[in-house]
């Protein structure tokens, strides 16, 4: 990118990736196996994503809303499909069990880094996009989910960014109380910052596992990066649209029991951390009993 022609961000990713793919090759990778890729630069305000195949960009929004920002290169798309059979001997099949569309009967996408033995109607070629991130669209830019299928196949843009705002949610509150339980000496008036590497992490880490439960079967790798600090920057005044964070694991409840006399009386008590109080259950029993 430091070498990129007057800036020219957008040539220098499709450099990079064709470049990904020459040396697939000469190291004899990718030749009948491959994968898919998403990458995105953030220049200034500017933010620049390519990918090939169908990992995919979404971009979350401080009033809720979220935007998928690549386009998933399969034979199923119009454009694709156009591209491979305007080719010689380019053919797309689609599946009559589940609709699936393949590239020569055989790869569910149509650009991928490798499956060399399918070119040249599988190729590298990446699809780019920029986004101004000073727009005011959405109240300003929130999140950015980097992932591949294996997310996609079983969120849209609005459920992914959903998952991560609340997880990140979760995980500052905790923070947040972390921070305030230190009352020694020793740390008082300290600060306490929160690792914000970690917290987007763990909203990775989350969204792959939800993805999992949801039934996802594909690869699953996610990335998510911060932009909340550019989008205040940029709308000083937004409002950013609060959730309920993800539920924290419910504590086993504590039973108590204790006897008393005259008559004998056996009380049940079910503790929580719940702001309701208690429940109590009592039952009496006749004495000797």
């Amino acid at each position: 990118l430091e070498k990129a022609p007057d800036g020219d961000v957008h040539s220098s990713l499709c450099s990079a990736i064709r470049q990904t793919s020459n040396a697939m090759r000469a190291q004899g990778q990718g030749v009948t196996t491959g994968t898919t890729a998403v990458v995105a630069v953030l220049a200034e305000s500017q933010l620049h994503v390519a990918n090939v195949g169908d990992s995919n960009a979404v971009l979350s929004f401080a009033d809720g809303a979220a935007k998928t920002l690549t386009t998933e290169h399969k034979p199923s798309l119009p454009s694709e499909r156009a591209r491979i059979e305007a080719m010689d001997g380019g053919l797309v099949t689609v599946s009559q069990r589940n609709g699936i569309a393949r590239v020569q009967g055989q790869l569910a996408v149509s650009r991928a880094l490798g499956d060399f033995h399918l070119e040249p109607y599988v190729t590298a070629e990446p699809s780019t996009v920029t986004v101004d991130l000073t727009s005011a669209e959405g109240n300003g830019p929130e999140y950015l989910i980097l992932a591949c299928d294996g997310v996609w196949d079983v969120y849209d843009a609005h459920g992914a960014a959903m998952e991560v705002r609340r997880a990140v949610h979760y995980a500052e509150r905790k923070a947040e109380k972390s921070r305030a339980g230190y009352n020694d000496d020793s740390t008082a008036g300290a600060e306490h910052p929160q690792d914000e590497n970690a917290t987007m992490e763990y909203a990775a880490e989350l969204l792959c596992d939800r993805s999992l439960n949801r039934g996802s079967t594909d690869n699953i790798s996610v990335i998510v990066i911060d932009l909340r600090a550019l989008g205040k920057e940029q709308h000083p005044n937004r409002n950013t649209r609060r959730l309920e964070p993800v539920p924290e694991p419910e504590p086993e409840p504590e039973l108590v029991l204790e006897q008393e006399t005259e008559p004998t009386q056996t009380t049940l008590e079910m503790r929580s951390d719940e702001p309701t109080g208690p429940l109590k259950f009592s039952a009496t029993s006749p004495a000797g009993r």
